[in-house]
């Protein structure tokens, strides 16, 4: 069971990866794009289906109703305006007047009904004489024009049924509150809705090619771009493993330069001048040395092969050495560094050498962004973890406050290399610790480093 759960927890946390690998800055305008384009493709077919055709369904229905209103109003002689339909009140122009229209309009059916509800004249004789259910739906109280579209085989109101698509009109007509009689008008819309369907099939597929393409597009551009993230990964990584084995093999020579200088400390006379010019290729050395070690262990802290073997530090005392080695240099620049002595115990479990080059690099960041007067603060705290704050008052840079950690970050420095607070919040999460950053104009910056407690 236990081997399951670890075994889809891997699962998970690949997809994460592969999902965060996926979402880099490069990637979001096209993955955009992507989803856009599949949204149209989705939305295309929907939105024609749904809403434009039933829309421009709704207008031809709209339009032959307004016609049969006027067929209605242009077959009614003068004289029966008024007057109650009956079949003895038809007269052979009335009929000469519809055999025309079926002809003009489209008209596939016409019924005429009395104010009694029967049918006195249709088209179908089969019709005459019966009663029609649209009168009885207009006795109940509904005095208004009655529209509705009729599909392949479906039944009207009176139970007829079409090998067509039909519109069906009901036109009644009153005088006042009093029934007179009324049309029912059978118009043949197959073409249009024919034609209409053409319209919306066309359109479909366009809008389906349209979005076809661009998802192909896009997708073409995403492989592009993974490819050239692959390849310039790879260019990283070789670039990284040619340095870590440059510096690797420097450090040989470097080492043989200060086995020399020892040589010729001990076994010759040097002059005072000499004396001197070999303690500063000495202390350049071994800078240079120190240099090489520590790129090569940040090397392996990215890649996660650092061994991090814990011990107790005083994180004031390796703070107090941090102060003492840049004291030179915040004398130099005019700036105040000051240390407020905790109040409780402050030992952290972490490694020494990490602590103070994290402790240091961050201090001389502070007093490199200040200037002539300004102090730069060290305050402790320690509760659940130890928290080291060093506060100095400039605000950093916008152009880098939200890359401020990022590797090769920097900003206002001829010599910078950006790579300073990069390395420093390696080394404190390599210890299990974490470094975090605020600042504003009002409060100056505070980079503030959290340790494990002992």
């Amino acid at each position: 069971m236990s081997q399951q759960r670890s075994h889809s927890d891997s699962n998970r946390k690949r997809i994460r990866e592969r999902l965060v690998s996926y979402l880099t800055p490069s990637r979001r305008p096209l993955l955009f794009i992507l989803f856009a384009a599949l949204s149209l493709a989705a939305a295309g077919g929907f939105i024609n289906t749904r809403i434009i055709y039933p829309a421009f369904t709704n207008i031809i229905i709209e339009g032959i109703s307004d016609d049969a209103k006027r067929i209605a109003s242009h077959l009614l002689p003068p004289a029966l305006k008024h007057t109650s339909l009956v079949s003895e009140r038809l007269t052979p122009r009335f009929f000469g007047d519809i055999y025309k229209l079926e002809n003009d309009f489209g008209l596939i059916k016409v019924k005429i009904i009395s104010f009694k509800g029967t049918v006195i004249y249709s088209t179908d004789p089969d019709d005459i004489g019966s009663q029609s259910c649209a009168h009885f739906a207009q006795r109940s109280g509904k005095k208004a024009v009655f529209t509705q579209l009729l599909k392949l085989n479906q039944r009207s109101m009176d139970g007829d049924t079409f090998l067509a698509e039909v519109v069906e009109t009901y036109i009644p007509i009153t005088s006042g509150d009093r029934f007179l009689g009324a049309f029912e008008l059978y118009f043949d819309i197959t073409k249009r809705m024919q034609h209409l369907h053409r319209l919306v099939t066309y359109s479909t597929i366009a809008m389906g090619a349209l979005a076809s393409a661009l998802i192909i597009t896009v997708l073409i551009l995403i492989r592009k771009e993974t490819s050239r993230q692959k390849a310039q990964e790879k260019a990283e990584a070789l670039k990284e493993e040619v340095d870590r084995i440059t510096r690797h093999d420097l450090k040989s020579p470097v080492a043989g330069i200060l086995s020399g200088l020892t040589y010729l400390e001990s076994f010759t006379e040097l002059t005072d001048e000499q004396t001197a010019i070999a303690a500063d290729m000495r202390k350049a050395a071994n800078t240079a040395l120190n240099l090489m070690t520590r790129s090569l262990d940040l090397f392996k802290m990215e890649t996660g092969t650092y061994t991090f073997e814990p011990v107790p530090v005083d994180i004031p005392v390796t703070c107090q050495r941090a102060i003492t080695d840049l004291g030179e240099l915040a004398r130099t620049r005019g700036v105040i560094l000051t240390l407020n002595e905790p109040t409780e115990p402050t030992t952290a479990l972490a490694d020494e050498t990490l602590c103070y080059l994290t402790i240091a690099n961050l201090l001389k960041n502070a007093i490199e962004a200040s200037t002539v007067g300004d102090t730069v603060m060290i305050d402790f705290a320690s509760k659940d973890r130890i928290t080291v704050a060093i506060s100095n008052p400039a605000e950093v840079s916008a152009d880098i406050k939200s890359t401020f950690f990022d590797k090769y970050s920097t900003s206002g420095k001829q010599s910078g290399t950006g790579i300073g607070t990069y390395s420093a919040r390696l080394m404190a999460r390599t210890m299990n610790g974490d470094l975090t950053m605020t600042s504003s104009k009002a409060n100056g910056t505070t980079v503030t480093l959290t340790l494990p407690k002992e």
